[in-house]
């Protein structure tokens, strides 16, 4: 079980900051439809690219599927709430089983 800093880390430097950017700015921008949400869910994956050259992480190369999720629920919602939740809980949850 991921301890109470991780949690608060992830809530507050990771998952909201990170979806303001990703969707509330980016998918914002390129068009908040399949194609701004296929752009945006790139370059999450780019941004991910450095944990997988330096820490050797194959599975950061995965975060393009949950970004989808994640814009698709924006694309939906127009909210960024539950992209930051489903953010957040997966990033939990994933902490949870290394």
């Amino acid at each position: 079980m991921p301890g109470t800093e991780l949690i608060a880390f992830q809530f507050l430097a990771v998952s909201i900051p990170e979806e303001i950017f990703f969707r509330g700015f980016l998918q914002q921008s390129f068009g908040n439809n399949y194609k701004g949400i296929l752009i945006t869910s790139l370059l999450f994956s780019l941004a991910h690219l450095p944990i997988f050259i330096f820490y050797n992480n194959i599975y950061a190369l995965l975060t393009f599927f949950p970004s989808i999720v994640m814009g698709l629920l924006y694309m939906k919602t127009e909210n960024i709430t539950p992209c930051i939740m489903f953010h957040f809980l997966s990033n939990i949850l994933w902490a949870g089983f290394r």
